[in-house]
């Protein structure tokens, strides 16, 4: 079980200590099924043209994302 208070708390302090990305975009707080996680807003970007699509898929791993707060998986 989470505790919510935890989990605001933890949000709250990786956006805190860490509110931008190491290429100097903001970073955000995004829910994806496994989890909670502080990410580059550069990661939910899709680029339109070709070319930019590459470079983006080339400098993938520069951007900065790390997971807040693990949501375990619930039995069906």
């Amino acid at each position: 079980m989470i505790d919510n208070q935890r989990a605001v708390y933890a949000i709250e302090h990786a956006l805190d200590t860490r509110p931008f990305c190491s290429c100097g975009r903001p970073m955000s707080v995004v829910a994806h099924i496994d989890g909670i996680w502080l990410e580059c807003t550069s990661w939910s970007e899709v680029p339109d043209k070709p070319i930019a699509r590459l470079i983006a898929a080339l400098t993938a791993g520069t951007h900065s994302r790390e997971l807040i707060v693990d949501l375990p998986a619930v039995a069906a």
